[in-house]
């Protein structure tokens, strides 16, 4: 894995690339742990366009269960996507969108949980 592919991204980080933002053209989404670039879809992930809800976030869920609602994708405070308790109709989606994302478009980063404070 490359160094740009080892980038840590939170889902709060992550919400930052989601098509809006001026201050940078990227488009991203997490997928079952890994962040892609999704930038050359703007037809899809742009703003306004049908998949942009899946923009700057974690939808893992919601591709697995093939839906758009906001409930299947994680806020910005919450963990990424847990699929060990997806159905196997549900692993077998998200296997089958990981091909297609895998193939379109690269990887950046992947998804981690904030890291807390230590105690002294």
């Amino acid at each position: 894995m490359s160094d740009e592919q080892s980038r840590v991204f939170t889902l709060e980080e992550l919400r930052k690339y989601n098509g809006h933002n001026d201050t940078t053209p990227l488009i991203l989404l997490g997928f079952n742990g890994k962040v892609y670039d999704v930038s050359t879809s703007p037809q899809f992930y742009g703003p306004g366009k049908s998949y942009n809800v899946f923009a700057g976030r974690d939808c893992t869920k919601a591709l697995a269960v093939n839906t758009l609602k906001e409930d299947a994708l994680p806020g910005p405070n919450d963990s990424p996507v847990d699929t060990s308790e997806f159905t196997d109709a549900e692993k077998l989606a998200m296997n089958n969108w990981e091909q297609r994302l895998s193939v379109k478009y690269p990887v950046v980063g992947v998804l981690g949980a904030p890291v807390m404070g230590t105690l002294e």
